[in-house]
Protein backbone atom coordinates (compact mmCIF):
# COMPACT_ATOMS: atom_id res chain seq x y z
CA UNK A 1 0.00 0.00 0.00
CA UNK A 2 1.17 3.70 -0.31
CA UNK A 3 1.53 6.08 2.25
CA UNK A 4 -0.44 8.32 0.67
CA UNK A 5 -3.25 7.05 1.60
CA UNK A 6 -3.98 8.93 5.03
CA UNK A 7 -7.80 9.80 7.51
CA UNK A 8 -6.36 12.99 8.31
CA UNK A 9 -7.92 16.63 6.99
CA UNK A 10 -4.57 17.23 6.08
CA UNK A 11 -2.64 15.50 2.92
CA UNK A 12 -0.36 13.52 5.80
CA UNK A 13 1.90 10.80 5.24
CA UNK A 14 0.53 8.13 8.32
CA UNK A 15 4.38 7.55 9.36
CA UNK A 16 6.27 10.17 10.87
CA UNK A 17 10.51 9.66 10.52
CA UNK A 18 12.82 11.77 12.50
CA UNK A 19 16.99 10.70 12.92
CA UNK A 20 17.48 9.02 16.30
CA UNK A 21 20.26 11.78 16.52
CA UNK A 22 17.42 14.56 16.66
CA UNK A 23 14.54 12.05 18.77
CA UNK A 24 17.42 11.47 21.26
CA UNK A 25 17.96 15.45 22.02
CA UNK A 26 16.53 16.81 25.05
CA UNK A 27 13.29 18.32 24.38
CA UNK A 28 10.21 19.44 25.92
CA UNK A 29 6.80 20.11 24.15
CA UNK A 30 3.30 21.35 25.47
CA UNK A 31 0.77 18.47 24.14
CA UNK A 32 -1.09 20.68 21.80
CA UNK A 33 2.94 21.86 20.39
CA UNK A 34 3.24 17.35 20.33
CA UNK A 35 0.29 17.06 18.18
CA UNK A 36 1.37 19.79 15.75
CA UNK A 37 5.07 18.93 15.25
CA UNK A 38 3.56 15.33 14.60
CA UNK A 39 1.20 16.27 11.87
CA UNK A 40 3.94 18.88 10.52
CA UNK A 41 6.47 15.46 10.16
CA UNK A 42 3.70 13.83 8.46
CA UNK A 43 3.65 16.87 5.57
CA UNK A 44 7.06 15.14 4.88
CA UNK A 45 6.88 12.49 2.07
CA UNK A 46 9.60 10.11 0.38
CA UNK A 47 9.30 12.38 -2.50
CA UNK A 48 10.55 15.09 -1.09
CA UNK A 49 13.85 16.32 -2.06
CA UNK A 50 13.38 19.26 -0.11
CA UNK A 51 11.61 20.22 3.15
CA UNK A 52 7.72 21.19 2.26
CA UNK A 53 5.86 23.75 3.39
CA UNK A 54 3.79 23.26 6.88
CA UNK A 55 0.04 22.70 5.95
CA UNK A 56 -2.16 21.20 8.68
CA UNK A 57 -5.98 21.38 9.30
CA UNK A 58 -6.69 23.07 12.90
CA UNK A 59 -9.62 19.98 13.15
CA UNK A 60 -6.40 17.43 12.87
CA UNK A 61 -5.06 18.99 15.81
CA UNK A 62 -7.80 19.22 18.04
CA UNK A 63 -11.54 18.14 18.25
CA UNK A 64 -12.89 20.97 19.53
CA UNK A 65 -15.28 23.14 17.83
CA UNK A 66 -13.98 26.71 16.80
CA UNK A 67 -13.70 29.59 19.30
CA UNK A 68 -11.47 31.80 21.46
CA UNK A 69 -10.16 29.00 23.72
CA UNK A 70 -9.42 27.13 20.23
CA UNK A 71 -7.59 30.26 18.62
CA UNK A 72 -5.55 30.92 22.15
CA UNK A 73 -4.39 27.06 22.22
CA UNK A 74 -3.33 26.71 19.14
CA UNK A 75 -1.98 30.69 18.79
CA UNK A 76 0.35 29.40 22.00
CA UNK A 77 1.62 26.48 20.68
CA UNK A 78 2.52 27.52 17.22
CA UNK A 79 4.58 30.38 19.52
CA UNK A 80 6.41 27.58 21.42
CA UNK A 81 6.60 25.86 18.48
CA UNK A 82 8.84 28.29 17.07
CA UNK A 83 11.32 28.96 20.34
CA UNK A 84 11.97 25.60 20.39
CA UNK A 85 15.82 24.91 19.76
CA UNK A 86 17.57 21.48 19.64
CA UNK A 87 21.36 20.56 20.58
CA UNK A 88 22.52 17.61 18.93
CA UNK A 89 25.75 15.92 19.75
CA UNK A 90 28.32 14.08 17.50
CA UNK A 91 31.45 12.42 18.04
CA UNK A 92 34.17 14.33 16.30
CA UNK A 93 37.68 13.05 16.27
CA UNK A 94 37.11 11.38 19.95
CA UNK A 95 35.54 14.74 21.16
CA UNK A 96 31.85 15.49 22.21
CA UNK A 97 30.71 18.58 19.70
CA UNK A 98 27.13 19.80 19.57
CA UNK A 99 25.15 22.75 17.36
CA UNK A 100 22.11 23.88 18.33
CA UNK A 101 19.28 23.66 15.84
CA UNK A 102 15.78 25.62 15.52
CA UNK A 103 12.67 23.22 14.90
CA UNK A 104 10.30 25.78 13.05
CA UNK A 105 10.53 29.09 11.03
CA UNK A 106 7.17 30.07 10.79
CA UNK A 107 4.24 28.83 12.29
CA UNK A 108 0.59 30.51 11.94
CA UNK A 109 -3.03 30.54 12.15
CA UNK A 110 -5.64 31.41 9.87
CA UNK A 111 -9.11 31.24 11.47
CA UNK A 112 -10.93 31.36 7.94
CA UNK A 113 -9.42 28.33 6.37
CA UNK A 114 -8.78 26.94 9.87
CA UNK A 115 -5.00 26.14 8.81
CA UNK A 116 -1.66 26.28 10.31
CA UNK A 117 0.50 27.03 7.87
CA UNK A 118 4.31 27.38 8.11
CA UNK A 119 8.35 26.42 7.07
CA UNK A 120 10.49 24.16 8.80
CA UNK A 121 14.24 25.28 9.98
CA UNK A 122 16.34 25.03 7.24
CA UNK A 123 18.90 23.68 8.94
CA UNK A 124 16.80 20.80 10.50
CA UNK A 125 16.51 19.16 7.23
CA UNK A 126 19.16 16.54 7.50
CA UNK A 127 17.74 14.92 10.40
CA UNK A 128 14.15 15.28 8.73
CA UNK A 129 14.48 14.37 4.72
CA UNK A 130 15.57 11.28 2.72
CA UNK A 131 16.59 8.87 6.16
CA UNK A 132 18.66 6.03 5.24
CA UNK A 133 19.85 5.09 8.93
CA UNK A 134 20.02 5.20 11.79
CA UNK A 135 16.01 6.96 11.96
CA UNK A 136 13.17 6.23 13.96
CA UNK A 137 9.33 5.96 12.53
CA UNK A 138 5.77 5.92 14.48
CA UNK A 139 2.83 6.04 13.08
CA UNK A 140 0.97 9.53 13.43
CA UNK A 141 -2.42 8.02 14.54
CA UNK A 142 -0.53 6.08 17.66
CA UNK A 143 0.75 9.52 18.23
CA UNK A 144 -2.38 11.51 18.31
CA UNK A 145 -4.07 9.07 20.39
CA UNK A 146 -1.27 9.91 23.53
CA UNK A 147 -2.96 11.97 25.84
CA UNK A 148 0.28 13.50 27.32
CA UNK A 149 3.22 15.62 25.77
CA UNK A 150 5.59 13.35 28.38
CA UNK A 151 3.67 10.18 26.71
CA UNK A 152 4.42 11.60 23.22
CA UNK A 153 8.68 11.95 23.91
CA UNK A 154 8.94 8.93 25.50
CA UNK A 155 6.78 7.01 23.06
CA UNK A 156 9.29 8.75 20.24
CA UNK A 157 13.13 7.91 22.76
CA UNK A 158 11.46 4.06 23.32
CA UNK A 159 10.78 3.69 19.74
CA UNK A 160 14.38 4.54 18.82
CA UNK A 161 15.69 2.18 20.96
CA UNK A 162 13.24 -0.74 19.94
CA UNK A 163 15.13 -2.07 17.24
CA UNK A 164 17.87 -3.72 16.89
CA UNK A 165 18.71 -3.54 20.99
CA UNK A 166 15.27 -4.01 22.58
CA UNK A 167 16.55 -1.94 25.80
CA UNK A 168 18.79 1.16 26.95
CA UNK A 169 20.12 2.10 29.87
CA UNK A 170 20.69 5.64 31.22
CA UNK A 171 21.38 7.49 34.22
CA UNK A 172 18.43 8.91 35.72
CA UNK A 173 19.53 12.78 35.16
CA UNK A 174 20.09 11.70 31.87
CA UNK A 175 16.71 10.72 31.23
CA UNK A 176 15.44 13.37 33.27
CA UNK A 177 17.10 16.05 30.57
CA UNK A 178 15.87 14.24 27.52
CA UNK A 179 12.51 14.39 29.01
CA UNK A 180 12.38 17.73 30.45
CA UNK A 181 14.98 19.70 28.57
CA UNK A 182 15.45 22.95 29.55
CA UNK A 183 12.61 22.30 32.71
CA UNK A 184 15.13 19.46 34.14
CA UNK A 185 16.82 22.10 36.66
CA UNK A 186 13.04 22.83 38.10
CA UNK A 187 10.70 20.34 37.85
CA UNK A 188 10.14 17.04 39.62
CA UNK A 189 13.77 17.32 40.53
CA UNK A 190 13.67 14.01 42.97
CA UNK A 191 13.09 10.57 41.07
CA UNK A 192 10.07 9.66 42.83
CA UNK A 193 8.36 12.94 41.64
CA UNK A 194 9.69 12.04 38.31
CA UNK A 195 8.93 8.57 38.11
CA UNK A 196 4.94 9.47 39.40
CA UNK A 197 4.57 12.40 37.28
CA UNK A 198 6.46 11.51 33.95
CA UNK A 199 7.55 8.07 33.31
CA UNK A 200 5.04 5.73 35.55
CA UNK A 201 1.70 7.64 33.33
CA UNK A 202 3.06 6.92 30.20
CA UNK A 203 4.56 3.44 30.57
CA UNK A 204 0.59 2.70 31.79
CA UNK A 205 -0.39 4.84 28.64
CA UNK A 206 1.70 2.70 26.38
CA UNK A 207 0.30 -0.33 28.03
CA UNK A 208 -3.42 0.77 27.07
CA UNK A 209 -2.85 1.91 24.07
CA UNK A 210 -0.92 -1.82 23.03
CA UNK A 211 -0.75 -4.55 25.51
CA UNK A 212 1.35 -6.76 23.26
CA UNK A 213 3.68 -3.26 23.78
CA UNK A 214 4.55 -3.80 26.94
CA UNK A 215 7.93 -1.72 27.94
CA UNK A 216 9.54 -2.83 31.38
CA UNK A 217 11.39 -0.07 33.50
CA UNK A 218 14.09 -1.94 36.01
CA UNK A 219 15.35 0.50 38.59
CA UNK A 220 19.18 0.07 38.92
CA UNK A 221 20.26 1.84 43.04
CA UNK A 222 23.83 2.64 44.26
CA UNK A 223 22.93 2.40 48.19
CA UNK A 224 19.57 3.34 48.86
CA UNK A 225 19.57 5.60 45.78
CA UNK A 226 18.40 5.13 42.33
CA UNK A 227 20.85 6.45 39.66
CA UNK A 228 20.00 3.96 36.38
CA UNK A 229 17.34 3.01 34.67
CA UNK A 230 17.00 0.28 32.36
CA UNK A 231 14.33 -0.19 29.65
CA UNK A 232 13.22 -3.43 28.40
CA UNK A 233 11.29 -2.61 25.10
CA UNK A 234 9.15 -5.30 23.35
CA UNK A 235 10.37 -6.52 19.97
CA UNK A 236 8.12 -8.12 18.34
CA UNK A 237 9.48 -11.46 16.82
CA UNK A 238 6.98 -14.37 15.30
CA UNK A 239 9.34 -17.01 14.39
CA UNK A 240 6.70 -19.02 11.89
CA UNK A 241 4.92 -17.13 9.67
CA UNK A 242 1.96 -19.30 9.92
CA UNK A 243 1.68 -18.78 13.34
CA UNK A 244 0.24 -14.85 12.69
CA UNK A 245 -1.89 -15.99 9.71
CA UNK A 246 -3.41 -18.44 11.57
CA UNK A 247 -4.21 -16.23 14.51
CA UNK A 248 -5.39 -13.89 11.93
CA UNK A 249 -8.42 -16.14 10.59
CA UNK A 250 -9.38 -17.38 14.51
CA UNK A 251 -12.80 -17.96 14.79
CA UNK A 252 -12.41 -17.43 18.68
CA UNK A 253 -14.78 -15.05 20.19
CA UNK A 254 -11.35 -12.94 21.66
CA UNK A 255 -8.00 -13.35 21.49
CA UNK A 256 -5.74 -13.17 24.45
CA UNK A 257 -2.71 -10.55 25.36
CA UNK A 258 -0.54 -13.21 23.42
CA UNK A 259 -2.86 -13.98 20.86
CA UNK A 260 -3.48 -10.57 19.97
CA UNK A 261 0.42 -9.57 20.10
CA UNK A 262 0.94 -11.48 17.06
CA UNK A 263 -2.50 -10.87 15.30
CA UNK A 264 -1.19 -7.13 15.81
CA UNK A 265 2.19 -8.61 13.81
CA UNK A 266 0.29 -9.90 10.99
CA UNK A 267 -1.19 -6.63 10.68
CA UNK A 268 2.01 -4.74 10.58
CA UNK A 269 3.24 -7.18 7.89
CA UNK A 270 0.10 -6.64 5.94
CA UNK A 271 -0.21 -2.45 6.26
CA UNK A 272 1.57 -0.75 9.54
CA UNK A 273 -1.31 1.71 10.40
CA UNK A 274 -4.01 -0.98 10.24
CA UNK A 275 -2.50 -1.59 13.83
CA UNK A 276 -3.16 1.88 14.74
CA UNK A 277 -6.81 1.37 13.47
CA UNK A 278 -7.90 -2.52 15.39
CA UNK A 279 -6.71 -0.16 18.71
CA UNK A 280 -8.89 2.53 17.69
CA UNK A 281 -11.88 0.63 16.54
CA UNK A 282 -11.92 -1.09 19.97
CA UNK A 283 -10.82 1.77 22.66
CA UNK A 284 -12.18 5.12 20.44
CA UNK A 285 -15.02 3.70 18.95
CA UNK A 286 -16.25 0.68 21.26
CA UNK A 287 -15.79 -2.11 18.40
CA UNK A 288 -15.53 -5.37 20.50
CA UNK A 289 -12.45 -7.60 19.71
CA UNK A 290 -13.70 -10.26 17.33
CA UNK A 291 -15.45 -7.56 15.06
CA UNK A 292 -12.35 -4.69 14.69
CA UNK A 293 -10.46 -7.86 14.00
CA UNK A 294 -12.82 -8.84 11.53
CA UNK A 295 -13.11 -4.89 10.14
CA UNK A 296 -8.93 -4.25 9.32
CA UNK A 297 -8.57 -8.02 7.68
CA UNK A 298 -11.47 -6.74 5.16
CA UNK A 299 -9.21 -4.01 4.32
CA UNK A 300 -7.28 -5.25 1.18
CA UNK A 301 -6.24 -2.59 -0.97
CA UNK A 302 -5.79 1.32 -0.31
CA UNK A 303 -9.58 1.73 -1.66
CA UNK A 304 -10.55 0.03 1.26
CA UNK A 305 -8.28 1.62 3.67
CA UNK A 306 -9.59 5.14 2.43
CA UNK A 307 -12.85 4.32 3.10
CA UNK A 308 -12.81 2.70 6.40
CA UNK A 309 -10.71 6.21 7.63
CA UNK A 310 -13.30 8.28 5.54
CA UNK A 311 -16.43 6.56 7.95
CA UNK A 312 -14.39 6.65 11.79
CA UNK A 313 -13.58 10.19 10.97
CA UNK A 314 -17.63 10.82 9.79
CA UNK A 315 -18.08 8.67 12.99
CA UNK A 316 -16.80 11.03 14.79
CA UNK A 317 -17.69 14.24 13.35
CA UNK A 318 -21.64 12.54 14.19
CA UNK A 319 -20.44 12.40 18.29
CA UNK A 320 -18.88 15.87 17.70
CA UNK A 321 -21.92 17.06 16.82
CA UNK A 322 -24.73 14.73 19.02
CA UNK A 323 -26.17 13.15 16.22
CA UNK A 324 -28.24 10.38 17.94
CA UNK A 325 -26.65 7.32 18.96
CA UNK A 326 -27.13 4.56 21.30
CA UNK A 327 -24.49 2.05 21.17
CA UNK A 328 -21.42 3.48 19.25
CA UNK A 329 -20.01 0.27 18.89
CA UNK A 330 -23.00 -0.43 16.80
CA UNK A 331 -23.31 2.59 14.79
CA UNK A 332 -20.02 2.27 14.04
CA UNK A 333 -20.03 -1.03 12.56
CA UNK A 334 -23.22 -0.53 10.69
CA UNK A 335 -21.51 2.28 9.05
CA UNK A 336 -18.79 0.19 7.81
CA UNK A 337 -20.97 -2.48 6.65
CA UNK A 338 -22.23 -0.06 4.50
CA UNK A 339 -18.67 1.16 3.48
CA UNK A 340 -16.67 -2.21 3.11
CA UNK A 341 -18.62 -4.59 1.34
CA UNK A 342 -16.15 -7.42 1.86
CA UNK A 343 -16.91 -6.76 5.55
CA UNK A 344 -20.59 -6.83 5.39
CA UNK A 345 -20.31 -10.18 3.34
Amino acid sequence: MSDEITPFHSNINPLAYQANALVRSPLKFTHVEARIFALALGTIHARHTELPPISIDVRDVVTSKPGGSLYAAVKEAAQGLMKKRVEIETMVNGEIKFVGYNLIDTLGYDTKTGMLTGAFAKGIEPFLLQLQEKFTRVEIQTLLSLKSAHSHRLYWLLKSWEKPQGKIKLEVEKMRQLMLAEDADKMYPTFAEFKRNVLKPALQEFQELDPAWEVEMREIKQRKWVTELEFIIPVHRIKKAETAEETSKSPKAKLTLEEMGVFKEWLRNKYEPLVTTYDRLRADYEVTEPQARAIVKAVHNEADYLKLTKVLHQVKLDVVNKVPIKKLGAYTVQRLKEALEVYAK
